[in-house]
């Protein structure tokens, strides 16, 4: 369980340093977190969540929602502040969210793999993270939590090889 707890705190802590934008693709249809509007209300957030302040950040990402809702970028913010102030159920909608928004991108998957990963239910985010090993087999993260959650489930020899 220790290993999990790092893993977890690892990726959350990258996503934050990362602006969690890391792994967005643009696709038909979602709009991108270049425009200054949203880069704007997305920067705000962002800032907001780095210096501890997560329900500002929520109100200023829900904001942008409200003009930008097919933005995954600002989903997947939201699934990270959402998981942070425990609203477990926002957090995991927010993933799922982006995934529907970005289903051919790696990152909704193992937000939401370490979503799930982190609320003891290690058999979904094993289906979620081989998901995503289909979509971007040499993904680091995606190998990473899929070796963890196979660690964290006693099956080693799986385990292995994606640690």
């Amino acid at each position: 369980m220790a290993l999990l707890r790092y893993f977890i705190s690892f990726l959350v802590l990258s996503w934050i340093a990362a602006g969690s934008a890391v792994g967005v693709q643009q696709q038909p249809g979602n709009q991108s977190s270049h425009d200054s509007t949203r880069a704007t209300g997305y920067d705000k957030a962002f800032k907001l969540l780095q210096s501890g302040k997560n329900v500002e950040a929520l109100a200023e990402i829900d904001a942008s929602l409200a003009t930008s809702p097919r933005n995954a970028t600002l989903h997947n913010l939201r699934g990270l502040v959402t998981s942070q102030l425990g609203r477990k159920s926002e957090a995991e909608a927010s993933f799922r969210k982006v995934i529907e928004l970005l289903p051919n991108a790696p990152m909704g998957y193992n937000n939401l793999g370490t979503f799930l990963a982190g609320e003891g239910r290690f058999p979904e985010a094993e289906h979620v993270f081989q998901t995503a090993l289909k979509i971007d087999p040499g993904n680091f993260t995606t190998l990473l939590g899929l070796g963890v959650t196979l660690a964290t489930l006693r099956r080693n020899a799986e385990a292995l090889p994606h640690l």
